[in-house]
């Protein structure tokens, strides 16, 4: 599971980065009062490398788009 805080991290970042990934992880986007959580499953390769490359690309993304809603 990945925990991503809500204050600097995009939904929208988030729920693109997975469907991006798709072809080398089934991740699930999931949510809490103030976390976004992923969990990665049947990873197409190392599951830390692809854990840790998601992470970058979602924050990536977050920057690209602007920043947090908040």
């Amino acid at each position: 599971m990945i925990e991503f805080d809500k204050l600097i991290y995009l939904k929208s970042a988030l729920e693109q980065a997975c469907k991006d990934y798709s072809q080398l992880a089934v991740i699930q986007l999931f949510e809490s009062e103030k976390k976004y959580i992923c969990k990665v499953e049947k990873p197409q390769g190392n599951l830390e490398l692809i854990q840790d490359e998601f992470c970058n690309y979602v924050l990536n993304m977050t920057v690209m788009m602007g920043g947090t809603e908040s």
